[in-house]
Parts: C-alpha cells; structure tokens; sequence
C-alpha cells in the first residue's frame, strides 16, 4: 500500500479576501511497513496535511492516491486512509447521548 501525495496545495477560505495558505507544492510517498514523521511548529501545516491525505479535506491542485486511487476528487472511494485525532473527545462525540 502506497499513499502519494504530488503537487498538493490547499487554501483556507479559498476564493475569499480571508484565504490562507496552508500546504503549497507538497509531495510525499509513504511507503507500506514505512513510519513517517511529520513535525513542525504549530501552524505549520501538520494537522492540515494529514486531513488532505485522508480525503477530509480536497486540495485546491495537486492529487491524492492510495495504491493509485484518488482519496479525494471525483473518483475517490470511501476510507482507505484513517486518521486519530489528538483529541477525540473534543472532535468526535457531543457531550451527550441525546446532543449525538
């Protein structure tokens, strides 16, 4: 299994006064069995990245594809890419069952 990422860039508030900038140019291969690090200070991109190569978010340009598939766009499947927040409890679930 192979998640590539080429040419990826994405915008915040795309087309807007507001829009900003958070990935430009990207391209990466994570490779099966491989463990890829990503670091780098707060605002840097990080958590926007990983969103990207999970399909939460589609890229303003570039392409996403797990073993040759596209994670995001038109031809994209569900799953295939799964993240775990670093905060769940905050993300994930209201504060109770009825507010779920």
């Amino acid at each position: 299994m192979a998640l590539r990422l080429d040419d990826v860039r994405f915008d915040y508030g795309s087309g807007t006064t507001f829009s900003q900038r958070a990935l430009d140019g990207v391209s990466m291969a994570v490779e099966t069995g491989h463990v890829t690090l990503v670091a780098g200070a707060t605002g840097s991109g990080k958590s926007t990245l990983l969103r990207v190569a999970a399909g939460l978010l589609k890229p303003n340009r570039g392409s996403v594809t797990l073993d040759g598939a596209f994670v995001s766009g038109p031809a994209a499947g569900p799953g295939g890419v799964g993240i775990v927040f670093q905060s769940p409890e905050n993300q994930l679930f209201a504060e109770t069952v009825l507010d779920d």
